[in-house]
């Protein structure tokens, strides 16, 4: 499972394999766990907000919310980064799907206004409705 290690100098997205298969349908599927762990992780981060009496206190539970959302937001940009080898693979079956997730995650963690895949096809870049109909056809 990919974990999230920090220390006090930096934090780091560690994938459960460094140096995947693009190819090799089973280590995609264990990516694909880990980066849904990891977006899962993200969605627990919420931080439901107290009543407060004083003004620490506000301090206090905004400081919590912005950490907890600093930490949702690095949960989904490491889902991204263990999904992303497999968009780069030339198995069409493989790099479509990890193509819309990489996107969805890069796009809930506001790292892009607009969903964009990274793939350049020779005559444009595709949008995320573009590569999904592209899916779409190549699963048919």
């Amino acid at each position: 499972m990919a974990t999230f290690a920090a220390n006090d100098s930096f934090a780091a997205c560690l994938p459960t394999n460094t140096r995947p298969d693009k190819r090799d349908a089973n280590m995609w599927a264990v990516a694909l766990v880990d980066s849904l762990s990891q977006a899962e992780l993200s969605l627990q981060r919420d931080v439901p907000d107290k009543p407060v009496r004083s003004f620490e206190e506000v301090i206090e539970q905004i400081t919590t919310q912005l950490t907890a959302a600093k930490l949702a937001k690095d949960d989904l940009a490491c889902a991204a980064t263990v999904i992303r080898p497999f968009a780069e693979s030339d198995n069409k079956m493989l790099q479509a799907p990890s193509m819309v997730l990489e996107s969805i995650y890069l796009v809930l963690a506001g790292f892009r206004r607009t969903p964009r895949c990274r793939r350049y096809t020779g005559r444009k870049k595709q949008t995320l409705s573009e590569s999904s109909r592209a899916a779409e056809r190549f699963y048919e």
